[in-house]
C-alpha cells in the first residue's frame, strides 16, 4: 500500500463531513537540536559512568580474544600437524602431543574467558541503559508538569506523552539491546582490519577499501534510517493526540456521530506513520544488502590472496585459517550492525525528539528565597498590567487595588479579560506588561511554592484525579492524612456532601472524576483549598453548570471559605457575588469599579450584550 499523500505537506487533514482537522507541525519542521543531543549525550556518559567503564573494558578484552583466537589454529596447522618451528619466543620444548594440549587448553581458556567478559559487557552497558533511561523518563516529565499553562498551547498533549513514554523507551531498547552490540562489533572489526593490514600492502590496501565504503555505506543508509523514524515518531505523535481528543470527548463524538471523522483522522495519522517505517525498513535492507554483499566478496579475495602467498611461499598454510577465521569474524559484527540499525535509528531519532522537548524551556523565573520585609497580609495590586492573546491584546493597562481580607467580584462580558487577570495572581499567566503585587511585593520575587501555597486558585473545571475523595482533598499536601481531609471538609460546611458518597471520605473517584457531579466535584476543590489554609483565595466561575439544588450550598461554603481572606471572585452570576464588598467590571481590557446593581441591573442594550455574551459561552 502507498502511503504517500495520506497527509499532506502542511499535514491538514480533511475529514469527511467537513470537518477541517487542525493543521499540525510538517515532521520536516521539528529540527532536531544537536546541541541539546549532545547535552543529553553527555548526561548519559555522566550518570553512568562506571558502567560504561567497566563494560568497555570487558568489551575490549572480548574483542582481543577474538583478535588472538585465531593463531592456536595456526600453531595447531603448521606446528603440530606441519614441520614448522615455532616462533623463539614461545619457548616450548615438548613434544607434539604436548604442544596439542596446550592449543586446546589455550582455546578453551579463551572461550572461557571470553564467555566471561561477554557477560559482563552486556550486563553493564544494558543495566547502564535502563538506569539512564528510568532517570531520563523522569527529567522529561518533571520537566513538563514544570512548564506554565502557554507552553501547552502550541504542544500537543498526545505528543508529549508519546516523546514521555514511547521516545524514551525507545532510547531505552537502543541502549539496552544495541549499546552491547555496537561496542563489541566496532572494536572488534577495527582490530581485525589492523591485524589484517599489516600483513602486507596488498591486505591494507583492500582493509582500506573495505573500511571506506562500509564507513560510507553505513553513513548514508543510517541518516535515511533516522530521518525516516524520526517522520515516523512525529506522526505516531500526531496519531496519539487525535486518539486522546476522540476519547476525551468521547460524548460529543458519539452525540454528535463524529466516530467516522475522528476514525479518518486517526487512521490518517497511523498510515502516514507506518508509511515512514516501511521507507525506513526498506533503507535498512538496503544496508543490509549492500554491507553483506560486499563483504563476502571481499572475503573471497582475502582468501585469494592468502592462498597466492603460499603459493609464493611468502605465507604459511595456517595463515590461511587466520585469514579466513578473520574474515569470517568481520562478517558477524557486522551482520549485527546492520540488523540493530533500525533500533539504533529510531533510538537517535526518539534521543533528538526529547533532546528538542527538554531544549523548550519555558519554566518561569522563580526567587529562591521569599522577601525578609514581606508581611503575608495578603494585599493585592495589579499595576499597569497588559496582556495579549495570539499577538490581540486584552488587558490594556489595567489597575486594582484589593486590601488584605476584602473579597471583591470581577464581572463583564464573555472574553473582557477577567479569568485572564484572576490567572496572574498563581503566575499561571504572566503579564505582558506591569506587574502582580501581593503586599507590595511582586510575585515574581517570591519563591513559586510559596507563592502558590498562599494562593489558592479554584478552576472553572475542577480536576479530580483517580483515588479517593480524602486523597483528592488533600492532594499536594506532603503528609496529610485522612483526618486532615475530614477536618477541611468541616471547616467549608460540606461534611454531609461528602458522607452521602457511596463510601463517604473513602468513595473512590474515577479517572477525571468523571464517576461526580458538575456540583460534587466543586465540593472537592472547596474542601482543598480549605485543607492548604491560603490566605488568598481566587474562584474563577464556581457555579458553572452546577445544579440549583447544590448551588446554595456551595454558595455557602465559598462564604465561609473566604471569611477573613482576601478574595476575588469571577462570575456572571449574581448569588455567588453576594458575600463581595466590591465589584469591578472589566471592558475593554480595563478595569473599573462598579455595583451588584450597575453590571445585573443593565440598560437593555447592555443586557442584550451580557445575553449575548451567555450565549456564545
Amino acid at each position: 500500500m502507498d502511503y504517500r499523500g495520506q497527509v499532506d505537506s502542511s499535514c491538514t487533514v480533511m475529514a469527511p463531513q467537513g470537518i477541517l482537522l487542525p493543521p499540525s507541525p510538517h515532521p520536516d519542521e521539528d529540527r532536531p537540536n544537536k546541541a541539546s543531543s549532545r547535552s543529553l549525550l553527555r548526561g548519559f556518559i555522566r550518570k553512568t559512568r562506571a558502567r560504561l567503564v567497566v563494560g568497555t573494558l570487558a568489551s575490549m578484552l572480548n574483542a582481543a580474544l577474538t583478535w588472538a583466537t585465531p593463531w592456536p589454529m595456526k600453531i595447531l596447522v603448521d606446528s603440530v600437524f606441519g614441520a614448522k618451528r615455532l616462533p623463539t619466543f614461545l619457548a616450548f620444548s615438548g613434544s607434539r602431543v604436548e604442544l596439542l594440549y596446550l592449543v586446546a587448553a589455550t582455546m578453551v581458556i579463551f572461550a572461557l574467558l571470553g564467555g566471561a567478559a561477554t557477560f559482563v559487557s552486556a550486563l553493564s552497558f544494558a543495566n547502564a541503559g535502563q538506569v539512564f533511561s528510568n532517570d531520563l523518563q523522569v527529567e522529561v516529565f518533571d520537566h513538563i508538569i514544570s512548564q506554565p499553562p502557554r507552553f501547552f498551547d502550541q504542544r500537543k498533549s498526545g505528543d508529549l506523552t508519546t516523546r514521555l513514554i514511547a521516545d524514551v523507551q525507545a532510547i531505552q531498547r537502543a541502549l539496552v539491546e544495541s549499546l552491547p552490540t555496537l561496542v563489541n562489533s566496532t572494536l572488534t572489526i577495527l582490530g581485525i582490519m589492523v591485524i589484517l593490514a599489516l600483513l602486507g600492502p596488498i591486505f591494507l590496501g583492500a582493509v582500506a577499501v573495505l573500511g571506506v565504503f562500509i564507513a560510507l555505506d553505513l553513513n548514508y543508509f543510517m541518516k535515511k534510517v533516522k530521518a525516516q523514524a524520526r517522520r515516523a515518531r512525529n506522526m505516531e505523535g500526531l496519531a496519539n493526540s487525535s486518539a486522546q481528543q476522540a476519547i476525551m470527548g468521547l460524548v460529543v463524538v458519539q452525540t454528535n456521530q463524529g466516530e467516522t471523522a475522528e476514525s479518518t483522522r486517526f487512521s490518517r495519522f497511523v498510515n502516514a506513520s507506518t508509511g515512514h517505517s516501511l521507507k525506513a525498513n526498506v533503507s535498512q535492507a538496503s544496508m543490509s544488502a549492500s554491507v553483506t554483499t560486499v563483504l563476502n566478496i571481499a572475503i573471497a579475495l582475502f582468501v585469494l590472496m592468502a592462498g597466492v602467498a603460499v603459493f609464493n611461499h611468502t605465507m604459511s598454510v595456517g595463515m590461511i585459517l587466520v585469514v579466513s577465521s578473520y574474515a569470517r569474524s568481520i562478517y558477524k559484527p557486522l551482520q549485527q550492525l546492520t540488523k540493530r540499525a533500525g533500533i539504533v535509528g529510531v533510538g537517535l531519532a526518539a534521543k533528538e525528539r526529547v533532546s528538542e522537548l527538554l531544549a523548550s524551556d519555558e519554566s518561569l523565573a522563580s526567587a529562591h528565597v521569599a522577601p525578609s520585609h514581606w508581611t503575608r497580609r495578603g494585599a493585592v495590586e495589579y499595576q499597569r498590567v497588559r496582556f495579549a492573546y495570539g499577538g490581540s491584546e486584552v488587558i490594556h493597562g489595567a489597575d486594582l487595588v484589593i486590601e488584605a481580607g476584602s473579597r471583591v467580584g470581577l464581572v463583564g462580558a464573555t472574553g473582557s479579560g477577567k479569568s485572564t487577570l484572576a490567572k496572574m495572581l498563581p503566575r499561571l499567566l504572566e503579564p505582558s506588561e506591569g506587574t502582580v503585587r501581593i503586599d507590595g511585593i511582586d510575585t515574581r520575587d517570591i519563591p513559586l511554592q510559596i507563592l502558590r501555597s498562599f494562593v489558592a486558585y479554584l478552576p472553572q473545571e475542577t480536576f479530580v484525579f483517580a483515588g479517593t475523595l480524602w486523597e483528592n482533598i488533600v492532594y499536594g499536601m506532603a503528609g496529610a492524612t485522612r483526618i486532615d481531609a475530614v477536618t477541611a471538609a468541616r471547616e467549608a460546611g460540606l461534611v454531609e456532601v461528602f458522607h452521602q458518597m457511596p463510601n463517604g471520605f473513602d468513595t473512590v473517584v474515577t479517572e477525571k472524576g468523571t464517576s461526580l457531579s458538575g456540583g460534587q466535584r466543586q465540593c472537592v476543590a472547596i474542601a482543598r483549598a480549605v485543607a492548604r489554609h491560603a490566605k488568598i483565595i481566587v474562584l474563577d466561575e464556581p457555579t458553572i453548570g452546577i445544579d440549583p439544588a447544590l448551588e446554595g450550598v456551595l454558595n455557602q461554603a465559598f462564604e465561609r471559605l473566604t471569611q477573613g481572606k482576601t478574595t476575588i471572585v469571577v462570575s456572571h452570576q449574581r448569588a455567588t457575588l453576594h458575600f463581595c464588598e466590591r465589584i469591578y467590571e472589566v471592558r475593554n481590557g480595563v478595569v473599573s469599579e462598579s455595583s451588584m446593581g450597575g453590571f445585573f441591573d443593565a440598560t437593555p442594550t447592555e443586557s442584550a450584550q451580557v445575553a449575548e455574551s451567555f450565549r456564545v459561552r
